[in-house]
């Protein structure tokens, strides 16, 4: 697989895009994220939700939650992880991006914890913050940039 993203990377010149395999391979990952929320989650003013009926049948959107919930957390982290070292392409950045965009994902996640939703509040900051906190949304967004890494490295080393 890893030759053949570099193999399709070689053909394309995406907006200057230093890996336009790893650039494309986080579209694709943004892509199929966002069909998850539009298709299968409750996502309110998601921006294409007016567009789709985004609601499949009850007992189907029920099997598929259960099957893939922490997906979100581990495309948001592949996928933006991807993009950016896709984008930028420097030796530097390859440990840097999963790192940075595994903490924040991280630091998302933990804010809707309701330890720190008390906290702030027992402060004075009124705090309100939509989802759920999740180990598994946790383990999904290290899982994500431990991925985008190892793809990275690996195309990285193909090329020498």
């Amino acid at each position: 697989m890893i030759s053949d993203i570099r193999r399709f990377s070689s053909t394309i010149d995406l907006v200057g895009a230093k890996d336009a395999g790893l650039f494309l391979l986080g579209i694709v990952g943004l892509t199929i994220g966002y069909g998850f929320y539009v298709l299968l989650r409750d996502c309110g003013d998601c921006w294409g939700a007016v567009i789709l009926d985004p609601y499949p049948p009850y007992e189907l959107r029920g099997v598929l939650l259960s099957l893939t919930d922490m997906l979100p957390s581990f495309l948001h982290v592949f996928a933006f992880s991807c993009l950016t070292y896709g984008a930028v392409g420097t030796t530097g950045m390859l440990i840097r991006t999963p790192i940075a965009w595994t903490a924040l994902n991280v630091a998302s996640e933990v804010t809707q914890s309701d330890t720190v939703g008390n906290l702030m509040n027992d402060i004075g900051y009124p705090w309100q913050f939509n989802g759920t906190f999740s180990t598994l949304d946790l383990i999904a967004a290290m899982l994500g940039g431990a991925v985008a890494f190892l793809i990275a490295l690996n195309l990285q080393r193909s090329i020498k």
